[in-house]
């Protein structure tokens, strides 16, 4: 079997603003396939990641940090692939600017099934670690009839007669592809970018073939159809569209791609599913569905157990004592959709609007959380004391954090106006780790210790060890 043919590891930057904190990694990956020959093809690896992911040394008046990526690949007991690179980042002034990095891999494969695992390593902490793993099929060729080489969602694409700069990296067949690993669209203007591949044109249709672009929402009800002709000049039809989305509301949908030949006697399809979120649709739908049929489009209905129960975990934080105890008597996994679709319904302050702002002010929280509040190799920083304060009340008021001393432990002190008993939050680092424990809180319901600034000493007669 043949080994690797090649692979292209590439990066790019987009820069937005934020606050720049040393978290646990996170990756968001997603990957295509595509025709190579008739016995291989192309997989693409997407992957982006914020700059947060970096721990940096200061050193000669630069600051450096650098990432470790390994991409592995197995057939049954086989590792076909292990391919490792690096991506080493720097700068010589600290800013309030912070990045996306967003990254592209290209490699050969036999057809066939396969399992594979990625794996992202700080090389300043190694104990900060992103891994996943799944698997993906490569298809043979048929030889028979044309075909889907492949389809790629894009969070952007450019012509290459377009005068604006644009990085050849992201190059291919006359059009610059920019990835989207999320598979998420959330814009005031939303657009879905789409790449394919057609093989086989020419030989299996040479009058030309149709296309037919669907989008179905989550319960398969038809929002969009676009139909388009092309030539069959060549074997290969390279296709790209842009299609706006602004009608749509917030939720799960399906875009699928249909070849037909000129007589319409054989055809060919691939679908991809996506997430939108639209914050500026103006659409009442409670006129025209139910309840039941809301939820069914909504993206709760979609959830499998294991997604369903990690949902919940993160919305327990603001449930309500009632809430909790409701949830606790479920075991059914459609009435535990059915729940956490509620749970946020009656949340939502404009109910005819499917786009909920307390949902998405509660995953922006959530995603704040897991960039600057994770430690020692995890993920979860929603999980974390700070990240439970903060997912509840948002960004504090004041927040005055301490380094920590040869005598004293770090810690941060965050307050809040407008809660019920007081809102002082006091968080210590106990062991040095980044494990930003509550201790004390002038909050009703929250820990009472009013002798925390004790815990701040780190030497004492019956600890020796500094902590």
């Amino acid at each position: 079997m043949d080994k690797l043919l090649f692979k292209i590891a590439l990066l790019l930057i987009f820069t937005f603003i934020s606050s720049r904190a040393y978290s646990e990694l996170h990756v968001d990956v997603d990957y295509s396939i595509f025709h190579y020959s008739n016995d291989s093809n192309v997989v693409e690896l997407y992957y982006s990641y914020p700059e947060s992911s970096y721990t940096m040394d200061f050193s000669d008046g630069i600051y450096r940090g650098s990432l470790l990526f390994n991409f592995t690949v197995q057939k049954e007991t086989s590792t076909l692939l292990d391919s490792s690179w690096s991506a080493p980042y720097s700068y010589e002034k600290f800013t309030e600017d912070s990045q996306v990095f967003y990254g592209l891999s290209r490699f050969v494969l036999p057809s066939g099934k396969y399992k594979f695992r990625f794996t992202v390593v700080d090389s300043n902490s190694s104990s900060r670690v992103f891994r996943t793993s799944g698997s993906f099929t490569a298809p043979v060729s048929p030889d028979s009839s044309f075909f889907i080489s492949g389809l790629q969602l894009a969070n952007k694409i450019a012509d290459s007669s377009d005068s604006s700069p644009h990085p050849l990296l992201f190059y291919k067949n006359g059009y610059y592809v920019y990835p989207n690993p999320l598979r998420e669209i959330s814009s005031s203007t939303p657009i879905l970018y789409l790449y394919s591949e057609i093989l086989g044109a020419s030989r299996f249709s040479p009058s030309g073939v149709h296309l037919r672009y669907l989008i179905h929402d989550s319960r398969e009800h038809l929002q969009y159809e676009l139909e388009k002709s092309l030539s069959s000049i060549t074997d290969n039809i390279i296709d790209a569209v842009s299609i706006p989305l602004d009608s749509l509301s917030s939720g799960v949908y399906y875009i699928s791609l249909r070849v037909y030949n000129s007589a319409r006697t054989d055809s060919t399809s691939s679908r991809l599913k996506f997430f939108l979120i639209n914050r500026n649709i103006t659409i009442s739908t409670s006129r025209f569905y139910t309840e039941d049929e809301m939820f069914e489009m909504s993206e709760f209905s979609t959830y499998d157990e294991a997604k369903a129960l990690d949902e919940y975990s993160k919305f327990s934080i603001i449930a309500t004592p009632l809430e909790k105890r409701s949830w606790e008597k479920l075991s059914d996994l459609k009435a535990r959709q059915r729940f956490l679709y509620r749970f946020w319904f009656v949340r939502n302050p404009d109910q005819k609007n499917p786009y909920n702002i307390e949902l998405h002010k509660f995953r922006d929280r959530v995603k704040h959380s897991n960039i600057y509040f994770s430690y020692g190799g995890k993920t979860n920083g929603w999980s974390s004391d700070r990240g439970k304060v903060y997912i509840r009340y948002g960004e504090p008021v004041e927040r005055n954090r301490h380094s920590a001393t040869m005598e004293k432990r770090a810690y941060e002190t965050w307050h809040y106006t407008g809660i019920d008993g007081g809102g002082d939050f006091y968080f210590v680092d106990r062991y040095g780790m980044g494990d930003y424990r509550l201790l004390h809180s002038t909050a009703n319901d929250y820990i009472k210790n009013y002798n925390w600034e004790s815990e701040l000493i780190r030497f004492t007669n019956t600890n020796m060890n500094g902590y």
